[in-house]
């Protein structure tokens, strides 16, 4: 297991290394790109649409090579045309149902100490034969 992370930590580092050769190398370019001629420059620097066809393969759509879908951040519209819902909804009031814990004490002492806390805790005396004896 030791060999396999060494393994992967020198390709990670190698990966590291070739790629930030790589954007020093471009970084150099286009500064001297910017250097020797500003209108290549800034079109140099436009992305770059790509080609996709469709899936019927009808038409083709340029677009960059990459898409986004997954969840959205904010809810749904819910007013308007876009969930086919009244303007005006008023959402009914919901019940509030208490949840906190009741601890039920079923202990005398606990009762006392609860409703006076300043008062002293009771004292056990040993009641016997030895209590007479060491007096």
């Amino acid at each position: 297991m030791k060999d396999w992370t060494r393994y992967q930590s020198q390709v990670a580092q190698t990966e590291y290394r070739m790629f930030t050769k790589v954007i020093r190398a471009q970084r150099r370019a286009l500064d001297w790109l910017y250097v020797t001629s500003p209108e290549l420059y800034k079109a140099a620097i436009q992305p770059c649409c790509t080609v996709y066809s469709t899936s019927d393969d009808s038409h083709m759509i340029p677009t960059l090579p990459f898409s986004i879908s997954g969840p959205y951040h904010s809810a749904p519209v819910v007013h308007g045309d876009a969930l086919d819902c009244p303007e005006v909804y008023d959402p009914p009031d919901g019940e509030a149902i208490d949840t906190t814990p009741v601890f039920q004490y079923e202990f005398e002492l606990d009762r006392q100490f609860l409703a006076d806390p300043k008062q002293k805790k009771p004292e056990l005396r040993k009641t016997g034969s030895n209590n007479a004896s060491t007096e």
